[in-house]
């Protein structure tokens, strides 16, 4: 995967010369991008912590006081929340230039 200053430096320079509605969608376009690449690591944090919350690693979870898992939980819960934020400011980017279909269920 790209290094993400290095997409944004390469699609800032693309845009370069061209009209104002089109260097318009093209920047709106590196926010999308931005958006899904943020969206993306969150996704692969949140499956991270939740791999220890079932099979052979969910059994130390669940050895866990109550209130430890609860907090646990909540942080997951948390990351869920913004991760929805995220992929809907990507949506609803992507629904202005035409490209996703506008998702107002999601948060954003």
């Amino acid at each position: 995967m790209a290094d993400a200053n290095t997409t944004k430096t390469a699609r800032a320079a693309t845009a370069q010369g061209l009209s104002a509605p089109t260097r318009e969608l093209a920047n709106q376009n590196i926010l999308q991008g931005q958006a899904i690449d943020d969206a993306y690591t969150r996704i692969m944090k949140l499956h991270a912590i939740l791999l220890h919350t079932y099979g052979e690693s969910g059994d130390s979870f669940r050895n866990l006081n109550d209130d430890t898992q609860d907090a646990y939980m909540w942080s997951v819960c948390d990351q869920a929340a913004e991760l929805m934020a995220v992929l809907g400011a990507a949506c609803n980017i992507g629904a202005a230039n035409g490209n996703i279909r506008h998702l107002s269920h999601m948060g954003a």
